[in-house]
């Protein structure tokens, strides 16, 4: 029922060195030592005590081989827990042949170590158990915030967790045993472990060298931005998703973008009925004439030949057709040859476009009247100036998401916004909060749903065609701090996270972060020879 560990490896009982050794039990037993030396026996009397991991289901699983996941379930009284549907709640059993302690203390740690919370004297109540002493926990939760702890329905009971991180069984002031912190058990797409989605988080001053969107300077733009990072993680951790180490996060906090983006074409895509564009490209003007019955492609593409002539980089990002448009629209990006934005003005002497039919327009941005934003009608392209900042702000690999904080949106009643791989738009994996969304954190855990909007790939809200569960991340319009609000992720939706953003996908948002050893700050006890 024991065994000796010398260096990480097991020792055979008859070959015992010198030094120290590890003493290792394996299950609970009752048993003697005989330690022999120098013609001198000396007898050691060994108990040993086994803890293991009682599932929702009365599954009996060893620490070593066994998960913890975070709660996707409303806090439930402990009465209530065994039927519950979708439960992850777990008891510590503890088994051994003489006499067991009457209480346990439950540490939380990250996978870097740092202490998380703590769960102190956690009772333990006599169990039936064959041919052993059995005592174990009342069902134990792993909340995803103080407010889901914090609830009186998981008072004593709950911890709150991070996901890859581990949970500590205690007696006393040793470490007794680890289990780890990871993604739901079983989905209908299969176990997750972690997962790690690759974000790249952008603040957005109000104007140029003005004041940062969130935080009133740039370092406080970061240290907000980070926070906010944390907490739709905490969130996505139901599902095994995380977003990486919040602490290094790379944040940006940028200027908006200078005109540089010629929309042809837009809103209506109607075919050329003949005139000129002329603009003026860092001060170089540019006349291209439009053909008659030409498509918005043709004139994009007669247009970016010829700024390219100048020595410019043009880049053609063509546009998903609105329903009532006649043809897609093409945004033409203008970049000098050091890869900075060049800047797209009209000129004082000819219109834009003298085309009546043929619409061009320039992309510029202006946030201190607030971020105009899609409808219902653009929703698959968005807006003329959200196409020319997030355009603006694309790293060009669909594998990242972007997510852009912008002081506000114009007209308000929006506080967020994402784009898609389904909208077939050529704005996709970007997510839009405004410093409302970042205030209503723990009400509407705005960039949270806004993220799920992206890592689903759903444009819509299940409540939109289905029952109103308010208690859900993704339901459209449910608002509340409380434990009941809208922070939830069922089994279902981590099946399709996994299908559409999951490793296999067609564009894969997420990858495996495997877990590797988690430090703990007190060593194993030894015996000493």
């Amino acid at each position: 029922c024991a065994r000796l560990v010398v260096e990480d490896k097991p020792f055979p009982w008859n070959r015992v060195p010198g030094g120290v050794v590890y003493l290792q039990g394996i299950h609970a037993c009752n048993a003697t030592l005989v330690s022999k030396h120098a013609r001198k026996e000396k007898r050691i009397p060994l108990h040993v005590n086994e803890a293991s991991i009682v599932t929702a289901t009365g599954r009996r699983e060893s620490f070593g081989t066994s998960r913890v996941t975070i709660a996707r379930l409303p806090p439930t009284p402990v009465a209530e827990v065994a039927r519950a549907v979708d439960n992850e709640e777990v008891r510590v059993l503890l088994q051994g042949a003489s006499e067991l302690p009457s209480e346990v203390t439950l540490e939380s740690i990250t996978w870097f170590g740092q202490r998380v919370d703590v769960l102190r004297r956690v009772p333990l109540q006599p169990v039936a158990c064959s041919r052993m002493l059995c005592k174990e926990t009342f069902p134990l939760r792993l909340s995803i915030d103080d407010v889901d702890r914090s609830h009186s329905f998981v008072e004593g009971r709950a911890l709150k967790a991070e996901l890859g991180g581990a949970i500590v069984v205690r007696l006393g002031d040793g470490v007794r045993q680890i289990v780890r912190v990871l993604g739901p058990r079983a989905t209908p797409a299969g176990p997750v472990e972690r997962l790690r989605a690759h974000v790249r988080p952008i603040v957005v001053r109000a104007q140029r060298g003005g004041v940062p969107a969130i935080g009133a300077t740039d370092a406080g733009a970061v240290v907000a931005f980070r926070a906010e990072m944390a907490a739709a993680a905490a969130i996505w951790a139901q599902c095994g998703v995380s977003f990486g180490d919040p602490r290094t996060l790379d944040v940006k906090v940028v200027d908006p973008p200078q005109p540089h983006m010629i929309a042809v074409g837009d809103a209506s895509g109607a075919h050329a009925s003949g005139g000129h564009f002329v603009a003026l490209i860092d001060q170089r003007r540019i006349d291209v004439p439009i053909s008659f019955g030409s498509l918005p492609s043709d004139v994009a593409h007669r247009i970016g030949m010829t700024i390219e002539k100048e020595g410019f980089v043009v880049t053609l990002s063509p546009n998903a057709r609105m329903a009532a448009a006649a043809n897609a629209s093409v945004d033409v990006l203008v970049q000098r040859k050091d890869g900075q934005a060049a800047i797209v003005e009209t000129t004082h002497d000819a219109p834009l476009c003298s085309d009546p039919t043929m619409g061009i327009q320039i992309g510029a941005v202006d946030l201190l009247d607030g971020l105009d934003h899609f409808s219902d009608v653009d929703a698959m392209t968005g807006t003329l100036e959200e196409r020319a900042l997030l355009k603006a702000l694309d790293d060009g690999d669909p594998r990242t998401i972007e997510v852009v904080v912008v002081p506000q949106f114009a007209g308000g009643g929006r506080i967020g916004e994402s784009f898609i791989a389904s909208d077939r738009s050529s704005l996709r994996g970007m997510v839009l909060v405004d410093r409302g969304g970042v205030r209503s954190r723990r009400s509407s855990h705005t960039l949270a749903h806004e993220l799920g909007h992206v890592l689903l790939d759903m444009p819509g809200h299940p409540d939109d065609y289905g029952l109103d569960t308010p208690s859900q991340l993704m339901d459209s319009d449910a608002s509340d701090a409380s434990a009941f609000g809208p922070r939830r992720l069922s089994l279902d939706e981590c099946a399709r996270m996994i299908r559409q953003s999951g490793p296999k996908a067609p564009v894969p948002l997420l990858e495996p972060w495997p877990v590797g050893p988690v430090p703990v700050d007190e060593p194993l006890p030894t015996i000493v020879h």
